[in-house]
């Protein structure tokens, strides 16, 4: 290969493509074998979450730290660990305000649920009593 070229593979639906994956028998690009990238299917909250983690995994490779208990790595600049504090404790405090907003959304359709649930549990106990009685 020289420079400047690049191998592509067919997929068997026409696509040109880098990698194929194989199931079973058949190799397949992304789009035929559902594969999805994560990052695209992710909620707000759970976008927050991981760039947190991924910061305070560079900061001391354990994500579990709180982000001012890290110690810094050997061989880091001083400036550089600084800069990815920050940048993770931004990142938790953003997944905090997000947390925030989700429950918000869920505590929001809590009454809604509970009336039906009510609405539906009043219709059960509403049996005539000459049933109630002929079951005893």
């Amino acid at each position: 290969m020289t420079s400047g070229s690049r191998a592509y593979f067919w997929c068997d639906c026409g696509k040109r493509v880098v990698k194929l994956y194989g199931f079973g028998r058949y190799f397949l690009c992304r789009h035929c074998s559902g594969l999805f990238h994560y990052s695209k299917n992710e909620g707000f909250w759970d976008r927050s979450l991981r760039q947190r983690t991924k910061h305070k995994q560079r900061l001391s490779g354990d994500a579990s730290l709180d982000a001012y208990e890290m110690p810094k790595p050997k061989g880091m600049w001083w400036r550089t660990y600084y800069r990815l504090g920050r940048a993770a404790q931004a990142a938790e405090d953003r997944a905090a305000d997000d947390f925030i907003i989700a429950a918000g959304r869920l505590v929001a359709r809590v009454p809604a649920v509970r009336s039906r649930a009510v609405k539906s549990y009043r219709r059960r106990s509403e049996v005539p009593t000459s049933q109630t009685h002929q079951s005893r």
